[in-house]
């Protein structure tokens, strides 16, 4: 069987981070012009999932290249990404993550569309209210967002409705948790 860890040069945390780093601001501008999800958004929203889902894979990426000298998983699934942490990694970013929501602010806006010759109604399912208390539920919910959000126009079929999350509060609260706790474990090492 191959495995799914490579080896890096370690110094390539830099990169990794300087990429998340720079998606994490084209996500937060997204983020700011687009506060309700609407389907004359629907460009921006999509472009805001995918952002946010390689943002923090590169988060991640670069947390794994620095905390284990340049060994790395492969693969794009946030979830199983997260599972390979320590528990003090876990720590950190559930810290930094639930003070960066506050509860009462906490809405996932969803907008549903649909591939019709005529003027449909509404789904026939309502929207559902969603809520990540915590990094570990927004990540396994996020985990495939990245690859999802690349390909949803094959997921529209006719007559049928696909729901997208637009969970701005949720996403810049990850990428703010991710970017502190890599921030405190280059610290922690440049103080030794």
């Amino acid at each position: 069987m191959k495995s799914n860890k490579v080896t890096v040069n370690p110094s390539i945390h830099l990169v990794a981070y300087s990429e998340a780093f720079a998606l994490n601001k084209v996500a937060i501008q997204i983020s700011t012009e687009i506060k309700i999800a609407k389907p004359d958004n629907i460009g921006s929203i999509i472009a805001y999932n995918l952002i946010v889902g390689l943002a923090i894979e590169l988060y991640f990426k670069a947390i794994m290249i620095f905390g284990r000298n340049g060994i790395i998983t492969k693969g794009h699934e946030l979830k199983e990404l997260y599972k390979e942490f320590p528990s003090y990694i876990k720590s950190s970013l559930e810290k930094y993550y639930k003070e960066s929501i506050k509860e009462d602010e906490s809405i996932i806006n969803i907008v549903a569309i649909t591939l019709s010759e005529k003027s449909p109604n509404g789904p026939q399912q309502p929207a559902i209210e969603k809520k990540y208390s915590t990094f570990y539920e927004a990540i396994d919910a996020y985990s495939d967002e990245f690859v999802r959000s690349r390909y949803i126009f094959e997921d529209v079929k006719n007559n049928e409705w696909i729901y997208i999350d637009y969970p701005f509060i949720y996403g810049n609260a990850m990428l703010l948790a991710l970017r502190n706790t890599y921030n405190d474990l280059v610290d922690k090492k440049q103080k030794k």
